[in-house]
């Protein structure tokens, strides 16, 4: 899974992951996928897609341990 830790952009500063392409999950099987569970009402991560690109507040741990493991 391509996961950046603690990056920097500009339209959403708050982001401490970027998950981009070569994406591989177990559970959520793309990125729109992986996406809709971050930012549903039952994760506290904020969470948003920009150009193909996931930028979020969960953590790397978090998404590979939980939100990527059936």
């Amino acid at each position: 899974m391509a996961i950046l830790t603690r990056v920097t952009r500009k339209e959403y500063p708050g982001a401490i992951v970027e998950v981009r392409e070569p994406f591989i999950c177990v559970a959520e099987p793309t990125i729109q996928e992986l996406a809709k569970v971050l930012m549903s009402a039952g994760v506290a991560m904020p969470s948003v897609i920009v150009q193909g690109k996931i930028y979020t507040e969960e953590t790397e741990i978090n998404i590979t341990n939980t939100h990527c493991v059936v």
